[in-house]
């Protein structure tokens, strides 16, 4: 399959900020085709589907709801951000839990990686399932978050009752390897 793959010559930032940064690549392919192409480099991501029995007692997922500017609307998702610095995805999986959601867990279990978009971004997102939920205090939000919090019923998200979870296709993304995980493990919520 080396006919496929293309190989960078050169490389440019066009644009940077503290959120990406937008650069050039020149490339050439193994037939001589040359081109170049725009890449946006993120850092990766970590999201926690955490497992948190609902107020009467069935099988849910502690979620958060907040505005998300880029579509104009509610989103209900999973707790989850960027991997700072210095972190790798598994302390930013128990980082944003904490500080979304006032949740610590007692097992973690990574399920799942996967590139947002191949095409042009260079991130991968990491999911994690949470287990063994505790209260460990409130919410420690960055400047620009408003999150609520809410356990959801997962019969809820199953029968596509909630409509704001399904507006976000890395929410997608982490649902899928959660559904996947169960069907592997026989793993009850």
């Amino acid at each position: 399959m080396d006919n496929l793959t293309w190989t960078e010559l050169a490389r440019r930032t066009a644009f940077e900020n503290h959120l990406f940064r937008l650069v050039l690549s020149d490339q050439t392919a193994a037939d001589g085709k040359t081109g170049t192409f725009t890449l946006l480099e993120c850092a990766d991501w970590a999201n926690v589907v955490a497992l948190h029995p609902t107020p009467d007692g069935q099988p849910g997922l502690l979620m958060v709801r907040q505005y998300r500017i880029g579509g104009h609307q509610i989103s209900l998702e999973f707790p989850g951000g960027v991997v700072d610095p210095g972190e790798d995805d598994a302390q930013a999986a128990r980082r944003e839990l904490r500080e979304e959601t006032g949740y610590l867990a007692d097992e973690w279990i990574k399920i799942g990686a996967i590139n947002p978009n191949p095409s042009f971004m260079t991130n991968r997102t990491h999911t994690w399932l949470a287990r063994g939920l505790r209260r460990a205090g409130g919410q420690d939000l960055d400047p620009q978050e408003i999150i609520d919090v809410h356990t959801v019923a997962l019969a809820d998200i199953e029968a596509g009752l909630c409509p704001e979870f399904e507006v976000n296709a890395i929410m997608m993304a982490s649902w899928y390897w959660f559904k996947r995980w169960q069907f592997q493990t026989g793993g009850q919520a």
